[in-house]
């Protein structure tokens, strides 16, 4: 994973906001559920990149282009350190001869602060896709539905009043494990954030665990219908994730949840999880940073893309 180390300037090229917000890092929440928690809490600027990517013949990085307008070009030089280490197992085709291969890939870049106006910058994540993950909500429940699954019940979170109180946003990372008749038989906060907030660490992480169980809650109502000759037993089926969006009514349009790539965004990110079921599986990892909002129901099914080494992941 590259690491570089810039000044004020360099991050805040594309920051359209006047300051960074108090390094105030809050309480570790305890874990929601049953999983291992992986990281702590920490106060970060993240920005997400998109991307189309070849994968040549020999499992290497091949060519490739950032689709996201507005890149700073201090971004645009770690990617392309990155990607250089990037490995992947050779893509095959039907008679099982190594072929070029492209996809489309969401980065995640993050800054942490050193010391006063001194950041080290790096790719924290990478997800490959085929283009259409990660788009409007109803393309994503689209998917979903041809995926075999159809959400007939969604969740109906509640405000949490800590956070209503202060008008603050945020969102939730649910990890959802579905039961065979459809209902959930369990669910993971795999990361929560609050966008733009100051605040004592001890109210932060009140706040923290409100929003977690509220997310919780209105997850475990939700009701699911497989589709004809869906095992309901597969992982890739069963698991997936959800967002809980926590935005201020009149302010969808302008909330921090719905990001826009090629932003900086200030997140206070809560602890990152993984659930006990997720533990041994080589699906899909997300955090809070990787997701932009506006996604449905996005199940673990694994692609074509596996990569060997020099990929980010979590």
């Amino acid at each position: 994973m590259e690491r570089k180390s810039w000044g004020l300037a360099g991050v805040l090229l594309a920051l359209s906001m006047t300051g960074l917000v108090e390094n105030a890092t809050a309480q570790a929440s305890k874990p929601v559920g049953n999983a291992m928690q992986v990281a702590g809490s920490e106060s970060v600027l993240s920005m997400r990149v998109d991307g189309e990517l070849l994968i040549t013949p020999e499992g290497q990085a091949g060519e490739y282009r950032i689709t996201t307008d507005n890149v700073p070009d201090e971004v645009k030089s770690l990617i392309d350190l990155s990607i250089a280490t990037w490995r992947f197992e050779p893509v095959k085709d039907a008679q099982g001869n190594p072929v070029m291969a492209k996809t489309h890939m969401r980065m995640t870049v993050v800054a942490r602060e050193l010391e006063e106006k001194k950041y080290t910058v790096n790719v924290e994540n990478v997800r490959f896709h085929d283009g259409t993950r990660g788009g409007e909500s109803k393309a994503s429940r689209d998917r979903a539905k041809e995926a075999g699954i159809e959400v007939v019940q969604r969740p109906r979170p509640n405000y949490p009043a800590m956070m209503l109180s202060s008008g603050v946003s945020g969102a939730a990372l649910v990890n959802v494990l579905l039961a065979p008749d459809g209902s959930v038989a369990d669910a993971v906060v795999v990361q929560s954030a609050m966008f733009n907030v100051r605040g004592q660490s001890a109210l932060m992480g009140k706040a923290f665990g409100e929003m977690e169980r509220e997310a919780v809650r209105s997850v475990k109502r939700m009701r699911v219908r497989f589709g004809e000759g869906v095992d309901p037993t597969d992982p890739k089926v069963s698991s997936g994730v959800l967002m809980i969006n926590f935005e201020m009514t009149g302010k969808a349009d302008q909330s921090e949840t719905r990001r826009q790539a090629g932003v900086w965004r200030i997140e206070q990110r809560g602890p990152l999880r993984t659930p006990s079921w997720e533990i041994e599986k080589a699906g899909l990892r997300m955090g809070i940073s990787d997701m932009d909002g506006s996604e449905g129901y996005v199940s673990g099914g694994a692609g074509i893309v596996k990569p060997l080494s020099g990929v980010p992941v979590l």
